[in-house]
C-alpha cells in the first residue's frame, strides 16, 4: 500500500520514478537462468544448475525429457548421463557447451557474456517474454556488473562466478537501475540502499492510524 501512494504521488505531479522491487536480482528467471549458465561454463558437472539451464527457454528440454534421460543413465552425474546419451538434442548441447568452455577459456568475463547474449539471442529470448524490457534491463545489468568487476581489476571465469555466489549468500546484488529510472527518483527499502550514494535522500513514511 505505501509503495502505490508513493509511486501515485509522484506520477499526478509527473516525477519519474523507478522502483527497487522486492523480488531479489537473483531470482529473477533471466538472471538465474545466465549465472546458471556461467556456472556450468566453469563446471558441468553441477547437477542444480545444469539442469536449470536444460530447462530454461533457452534450451528448451521439458522436465519429461529430462526425466528420461536420467531414467535411461541413472548412474553418475546428470551430466554423465547427458553425455551417455546419443540422441541428438543431447549431442547438440554437448557440442555448444564444448564450443563455449573452449571460448571462455581466452575471453574476458565481459566479452564472454556478450558473445552468450548473441549465440543463444538471450536478449531477445527473455526480452520476448512478460515484462520482458524490465528482463532485458536486468540483463544488460549483469553484464555491465561484469564490466564493472573486470574494472577493479578481477578477471576469470571462476573469479566472477565465485564473487556471485557471494553476492547471492549475502543477500547482496548490483545495481539495477536504467538510465531512464537514474534520471528520476528511486524508491527503494532502506536495506536495498546499502552501499549506494545519492545528492538527495528523503527518508519517507506515511502516517499510522
Amino acid at each position: 500500500p505505501r509503495l502505490r501512494c508513493y509511486t501515485r504521488a509522484l506520477a499526478e505531479r509527473g516525477i519519474p520514478c523507478s522502483v527497487q522491487e522486492d523480488e531479489d536480482f537473483f531470482s529473477a528467471m533471466e538472471v538465474a537462468v545466465v549465472y546458471a549458465l556461467l556456472q556450468i561454463l566453469d563446471n558441468p558437472r553441477q547437477d542444480v544448475p545444469l539442469i536449470s539451464v536444460l530447462r530454461s527457454p533457452l534450451m528448451g528440454f521439458t522436465a519429461d525429457r529430462l526425466a528420461m534421460i536420467r531414467g535411461k543413465h541413472p548412474a553418475g552425474g546428470f551430466y554423465d548421463a547427458v553425455e551417455a546419451s546419443g540422441d541428438a538434442d543431447c549431442q547438440a548441447f554437448l557440442g555448444l557447451m564444448g564450443e563455449l568452455r573452449s571460448l571462455a577459456k581466452d575471453l574476458s568475463v565481459q566479452r564472454l557474456m556478450w558473445l552468450l547474449y548473441n549465440r543463444l539471442n538471450i536478449l531477445g529470448v527473455f526480452g520476448a517474454m512478460p515484462n520482458g524490457e524490465r528482463r532485458r534491463e536486468n540483463l544488460i545489468a549483469l553484464f555491465d556488473h561484469a564490466w564493472a568487476f573486470e574494472a577493479a581489476g578481477y578477471r576469470g571465469l571462476f573469479p566472477f562466478v565465485t564473487h556471485l555466489r557471494r553476492l547471492l549468500e549475502e543477500g547482496e546484488q548490483p545495481d539495477t537501475v536504467s538510465g531512464t529510472a537514474a534520471a528520476g527518483v528511486r524508491v527503494m527499502s532502506i536495506h536495498r540502499s546499502k552501499g549506494l550514494e545519492f545528492p538527495v535522500v528523503i527518508l519517507a513514511d506515511l502516517a499510522k492510524d
